[in-house]
């Protein structure tokens, strides 16, 4: 019986080293596999240095196709010889990285050379031959590596990208040997070959941006398609573009000159994608040996964790053999001394089974208490989560009471409302953060940047209902200083300060003083911002020994803590958590809590700019704390301020633009431009005042906003037509690049955006603006017209409101008395009246007198409301000055068919009138007017009833819009 007993014991024993050996067999597995990722890798850094290669062949033929082209005898010419080397040279040292290719593009290259010595020209098909060689070279080259899984997912990115980019360096080539063809044969040359030729639009797509990962990279490409050079580039393609497709007719004959200049277009473009591959290309390279590194790194510590569990394996397998010896030696042993120690052995096998089941009793309870309190917990996550949406729910409909109030003491009610609702939404979120708190101790840290102004001023803001529950003089101060976005854990700072405060208020009595301070604690080391936070107040001491404990010991909870003493425990297991802790010191005049954070900074915060001209006047406060902090916040806002002991020292036709006086001060009433700043003072809150002018109305006791537009449009004639359109309101309007979206603290009241931008991704740009909690309410209004590439389907599911071009009055009104409140208050007497009568009125204007005096004769049915005038001059002040429903013009040399439809553009935005235009031509149609809904062209040869009929028509539809 011994017997088996110790062969199966011995067995068991050799079975504990499967788990070295499989950690061995998966060690050089691993190894394997990151050696195949290596020889993948050095084989794309080879194919790499192929493609370089190849394209220094295309930039050396191009520099040598330019010289012959420019110079007669280029044979002849040095400029010719050394840019020959170049091309030979650029040739040679591919043949270096692939010798039989390389030979081959050598003797076409030959030929082609031999073919320009007997005259022939240099774009002819053996070139073209010798350049489609190239490009399948550099098409075919990465074709191996796409999605390979041995690469990691930016490489393969890349790779992508540069697919698609020689993808379209291969379609100019094509397009390159279709325009040399066109020009032996220029019959067949049509309008829209041109136009496919000379499309520059989606450049970003053509470029395989779309599939590129954001990147410096990205970034550095970018920042190329907007430079000065890409930009004269696009000037050139759109002047072209213009003067051939849109400035000509449709019978325009395209001359070789025209073709010629189409080829230097195209290969500008294609000189561009060459320049996207080479920043690429760089880019590949450094991240292909970045991976080679970390795989070579890889492999050395698998094979030395590999060699370690080898020497590991035969250790064990040494010691297993001897314990098999001395246990043989041992049963020797107690046979020889001739006692049996089974006794004893059955004693311990009984306390250990005992100590077992009393543990597994132990488990067991904890599971059962376990469960309960995650059963609590739920429960407790479930209730906060359903109260914290009725909270949220509640902030919207105080929102709706926000902008739908005048009265003054309404708006009193509901800011003690909006500050009741956040001080309730901070406990249901401080319950939310306490359940989270593991029992392990594990707590999550959600890490993102944040604006540390806006984070602040709202940890200030959040406890206000208490404050002026207890009259509690709230003397805050935020350090201007902190313009960087910094990074950490929002929703943790934010409780943390606010608990802090809280439990201060209180232990504070009413009337009492608490003085809160936000500032560096020391200068900036590097990107490390190391930020200071003292709360004074004139509260009672709490004695040392209890903070000690409080602070040192969560059991401390169990000793009956009171409610400030309830807060600062929460608020220092979050600093704990962030790694910092609360202090607590007594002076003579009260307690002083502080506490210290860092955080890693980033990029610099631009708030928009205060005027400096602007004329400042404050009026004290009666505590020093809150005057010396203010004067701090002005002057790092690099602005001077007067300052009064009291506001009766100002006269009351004083000329400052703005006096502040502090919330709850006694004011003067008849004073002008007299602002109170609101409790808690912050850079921010006195930001908003400096940056807003105000306006007082006679109907109301309390300060107005001019509401701000930004009006994003690339071409200043168009921003013109549409400021024109917003003429009838009394509106602040900027207009902007797409770029001006990128700024993180946009300060605007909504956001107008043209849809016809050219080279922009709408959905992206609005759902990237909308991502910034900063801009998520600011409602971005799209302008739709015939030329846009959105429809007003589509239009309406990305923006917060649209408007068609032309603007209608109406419309406009309609969507901003959505996002402004008393928007009667901001609109101007002016508005146009009695728009059906405008609408009848009828501009005439033929080429000659005598023509307008046939034709007002065939409308005398219409002579009370028919205007004639005999040149462009007289027509276009009568469209600037006067409402027309109707114009009849002729088409004339003397100025252009887009001249005749601007006026008419420019009357209908102005007046708000649906103008329809006719223009006696022999034409039927005309690209402008494919554009212009509104514009037809009529017969010179129209007799007097059809000429009728018309107007009655459209004055028939017009009515029954109207009754609509």
């Amino acid at each position: 019986m011994k017997s088996i007993f110790t062969t199966r014991h011995h067995k068991i024993r050799y079975i504990l080293l499967i788990p070295i050996l499989v950690a061995l067999f998966s060690l050089a597995y691993i190894d394997y596999l990151y050696f195949n990722k290596i020889k993948i890798s050095n084989n794309l850094s080879e194919k790499i240095e192929r493609q370089i290669a190849i394209k220094n062949i295309i930039k050396t033929l191009l520099v040598e196709g330019t010289i012959v082209k420019k110079v007669k005898n280029f044979a002849s010419t040095g400029e010719y010889d050394t840019a020959k080397k170049s091309t030979d040279n650029s040739i040679e040292k591919f043949s270096q990285l692939d010798e039989s290719t390389g030979n081959s593009l050598s003797a076409q290259l030959k030929t082609v050379r031999e073919g320009l010595l007997r005259g022939e020209e240099w774009l002819s098909d053996t070139f073209f031959n010798f350049y489609d060689h190239i490009a399948d070279l550099l098409t075919l080259n990465y074709a191996g590596f796409q999605y390979h899984k041995d690469l990691n997912l930016n490489i393969n990115l890349h790779l992508v990208s540069l697919k698609s980019l020689y993808d379209s360096m291969d379609s100019i080539i094509i397009n390159r040997r279709d325009i040399h063809n066109a020009r032996q044969n220029l019959k067949h040359v049509t309008k829209q070959k041109m136009n496919n030729w000379l499309n520059l639009s989606n450049i970003v797509e053509q470029a395989g941006l779309n599939f590129m990962p954001n990147s410096n990279t990205k970034i550095e490409i970018l920042t190329f398609l907007t430079s000065d050079e890409i930009k004269r580039i696009a000037n050139n393609y759109i002047e072209f573009r213009k003067s051939i497709l849109l400035d000509t007719k449709d019978s325009y004959q395209i001359s070789e000159k025209d073709l010629e200049l189409t080829d230097i277009l195209v290969l500008d473009k294609f000189v561009i994608f060459l320049k996207i591959s080479d920043i690429i290309d760089k880019e590949l390279i450094a991240q292909t040996q970045n991976y080679i590194k970390e795989s070579e790194i890889l492999i050395i510590v698998s094979t030395i964790l590999t060699v370690l569990l080898l020497i590991a394996f035969l250790i064990n397998l040494f010691y297993i053999d001897k314990m098999d010896e001395a246990e043989g030696e041992a049963q020797k042993a107690q046979k020889n001394l001739g006692f049996d120690m089974s006794k004893e052995i059955n004693e311990i096998a009984s306390t250990i089974q005992y100590l077992g089941d009393q543990n597994t009793s132990y488990e067991n309870k904890v599971k059962s208490v376990s469960k309960f309190n995650k059963i609590k917990n739920d429960y407790l996550l479930k209730v906060s989560e359903n109260n914290k949406k009725r909270i949220k729910e509640n902030f919207q409909s105080v929102n709706f009471l926000h902008k739908h109030t005048k009265e003054l003491d309404m708006l009193k009610a509901i800011n003690f409302l909006e500050e009741n609702l956040g001080n309730a939404f901070l406990n249901v979120d401080n319950l939310i953060n306490i359940v989270n708190i593991e029992e392990s101790n594990e707590r999550n840290i959600y890490i993102d940047k944040f604006s540390p102004q806006l984070l602040f001023k709202k940890a200030l803001e959040v406890n206000m209902p208490s404050i002026r529950k207890k009259n509690i003089d709230y003397i805050t101060y935020i350090d201007p200083s902190f313009r960087n976005k910094l990074e950490g854990d929002k929703r943790k700072i934010l409780n943390t300060i606010s608990n802090v405060i809280l439990g201060v208020i209180t232990q504070t009595s009413q009337y009492g003083k608490i003085v809160v301070e936000i500032k560096p604690a020391s200068a900036q080391d590097s990107d490390i911002t190391n930020i200071l936070f003292i709360i004074k107040s004139n509260a009672k001491y709490i004695e040392n020994d209890k903070s000690k404990k409080m602070l040192s010991n969560n059991e401390f909870f169990s000793e009956g803590a009171n409610a400030e003493e309830f807060w600062f425990i929460i608020a220092n297991n979050y600093l704990d958590t962030l790694g910092s802790k609360l202090f607590i010191n007594n002076t003579d005049t009260g307690s002083e809590f502080f506490f210290y954070l860092k955080f890693k900074t980033f990029d610099r915060i631009e708030y928009d700019k205060v005027d400096t001209n602007l004329k400042l006047a404050f009026v004290e406060d009666s505590q020093k704390e809150y005057n010396d902090f203010f004067q701090k916040t002005i002057k790092g806002l690099g602005l001077d301020i007067k300052t009064y002991i009291s506001d009766k020292s100002i006269p009351n036709d004083h000329n400052y633009d703005i006096v502040i006086l502090r919330e709850d001060g006694d004011t003067n009433v008849n004073l002008k431009n007299m602002i109170k700043l609101r409790n808690p003072l912050s850079t921010l809150g006195l930001l908003e005042i400096l940056q807003n002018k105000f306006t007082k109305k006679s109907s109301q006791n309390f300060s107005l906003k001019l509401p701000s537009l930004l009006l994003v449009e690339t071409n200043q004639i168009n921003a013109n037509l549409i400021k024109h359109a917003f003429d009838n309101y009394t509106l602040e309007i900027n207009t902007a690049s797409e770029h001006a979206l990128n700024n993180p603290n946009l300060s605007y009241d909504f956001v107008v955006l043209d849809t016809s931008i050219q080279n922009i991704n709408l959905i992206n740009t609005i759902k990237k603006f909308k991502e910034n909690p900063i801009n998520e309410n600011i409602p971005i209004i799209g302008l739709v017209s015939n030329t846009s590439d959105i429809s007003m389907q589509n239009a309406n599911e990305i923006f917060d409101a649209v408007l068609r071009k032309p603007i209608s009055q109406k419309a406009l009104y309609d969507v901003l008395a959505r996002f402004i409140p008393n928007l009667d208050n901001f609109t101007k007497t002016n508005l146009p009246t009695n728009i059906e009568k405008q609408v009848q009125s009828i501009l005439l204007f033929k080429k000659t007198s005598l023509e307008n005096k046939i034709f007002a004769d065939a409308l005398s049915k219409f002579k009370d409301r028919l205007t004639v005038v005999n040149n462009f001059n007289e027509y276009d002040n009568e469209l600037s000055t006067k409402a027309y429903g109707f114009v009849f013009v002729d088409q004339n040399p003397e100025f252009s068919i887009n001249e005749i439809l601007n006026s008419v553009e420019n009357s209908r935005i102005k007046f708000d009138t649906d103008t329809r235009v006719y223009i006696f031509s022999n034409e039927r149609e005309s690209s402008l007017t494919k554009l212009r809904y509104y514009a037809k062209f009529l017969s010179p040869k129209i007799n007097k009833s059809q000429l009728s009929s018309i107007i009655d028509t459209d004055f028939e539809r017009e009515r029954e819009r109207a009754n609509a």
